[in-house]
């Protein structure tokens, strides 16, 4: 070959690498990625519940202890992306986007799961080997009741730590009962007993688990999604089915009330009794075979399920209404029922609160009665009268409490 050509052909090859070089940008000059936007906590900040320094809080609260007055943002997660978030009673969770769990705050019964009982303020990350390894895929799903926690793994299995005074980490092999019928200890608190029969720790369950457990009874089962209210678990299947455990004594299991229950309204916070009933090995609701559930949701002692076609159940305490049956008024629902006044309308969340239910539709359809969206010459609903308030509940301003 002329070296002419040669040379000619070696200088066109520079000019197209050096344009192509050109008009790809740099390594360098690339923008940098999104950073993740930050978590916020406020409120009481006793036993370290907010993840917030102690340094920056004020201690002016009337209730108890410091408290943040506003959102402030959660310490040691700086450039963490947070999937998702559960509050417990005085602990956090969190799930970040690679998989990995936090946990701080109050840790006395062992459910912040860092093998010890110690609170701690600062979010602190779960080994990896304490959830399975790499082998279970890492953490899709957290849950955090009064005193325990739950989280769910990519691999379909459930893993529990916390308090197991009700038999609400699932660790057993007993189905239990009420009044001391569960093979000790009344499930709770109560005098006597030692713990539950367990398929995990042997003879007796500890009250506390402070490292996170694996529930054997939902072996073979590839579980998607759980919920947790104050002394009770629910887990969801990726078939659609629900399985729960724990206390039961308002019929929060879905498996109806047990007999000897006891009769007294449920508190707020009934994980802070002695849990008279309850069934410490995971089960699945009967009543929801042949259901395609979609999505679970627990109060302190209340649930609701969601099916794939947008219908509510609920069951458990039916205090303050909370399952809106008209029938039944404040009286516990033993089993999923539907949800009297959403009959034909499709939700697309709900979250149970302490004594009520929120319930997101999909607004495609409307409440019976109730003006559409297409409907513009409906008239528009009339507030409640007087009367109809006091009907309700509702108190009269400056009047004292319980006066009529």
């Amino acid at each position: 070959m002329p070296a002419g050509l040669a040379t000619a052909q070696l200088l066109v090859a520079r000019r197209q690498a050096s344009s192509s070089s050109a008009a790809a940008p740099s390594r360098s000059s690339l923008p940098p990625p999104p950073f993740p936007p930050p978590l916020y906590a406020w409120g009481v900040a006793d036993d370290g519940r907010l993840g917030v320094d102690p340094t920056t809080l004020t201690d002016e609260t009337d209730t108890v202890g410091a408290a943040a007055h506003t959102p402030t943002r959660v310490y040691g997660l700086h450039g963490v992306g947070i999937a998702a978030a559960a509050a417990g009673a005085a602990h956090s969770l969190v799930l970040d986007t690679t998989g990995v769990v936090w946990s701080w705050g109050l840790g006395g019964d062992g459910q912040l799961g860092h093998g010890d009982w110690a609170s701690e303020w600062m979010p602190r990350p779960l080994p990896t080997a304490a959830l399975g390894g790499d082998a279970a895929g890492g953490a899709v799903a957290v849950a955090a009741g009064a005193r325990h926690s739950l989280v769910a793994t990519a691999d379909g299995g459930v893993w529990a730590f916390g308090s197991n005074a009700a038999g609400q980490l699932g660790l057993t092999s007993t189905e239990g009962g009420c009044d001391g019928d569960n093979g000790g200890g009344g499930g709770g608190g109560g005098s006597g007993g030692g713990g539950w029969r367990s398929a995990v720790f042997g003879a007796r369950a500890p009250r506390t688990v402070a490292t996170p457990t694996r529930i054997p009874g939902l072996a073979g089962v590839s579980i998607v999604s759980v919920a947790a209210g104050d002394a009770f678990s629910v887990a969801l299947s990726a078939d659609g089915g629900v399985y729960t455990f724990g206390a039961s004594e308002s019929g929060q299991l879905g498996h109806g009330i047990p007999p000897g229950a006891r009769s007294l309204r449920m508190p707020l916070l009934p994980s802070l009794v002695p849990a008279v009933c309850a069934a410490a090995a995971p089960r699945r609701v009967r009543s929801l075979v042949g259901e395609v559930v979609s999505a679970v949701a627990a109060g302190p002692a209340h649930a609701v399920a969601l099916t794939r076609g947008g219908e509510a159940l609920s069951w458990g305490a039916g205090r303050g209404w909370a399952h809106a049956a008209p029938g039944a008024g404040e009286a516990d629902v033993g089993e999923p029922s539907p949800v009297a006044g959403l009959a034909g309308v499709a939700v697309a969340k709900v979250a149970p609160g302490g004594a009520h239910t929120l319930a997101l539709t999909t607004g495609g359809r409307s409440l019976p009665g109730a003006p559409t969206p297409l409907d513009a010459s409906a008239a528009a609903p009339q507030p409640p009268t007087r009367r109809a308030c006091r009907r309700l509940g509702h108190r009269r301003r400056g009047r004292p409490e319980g006066g009529r």
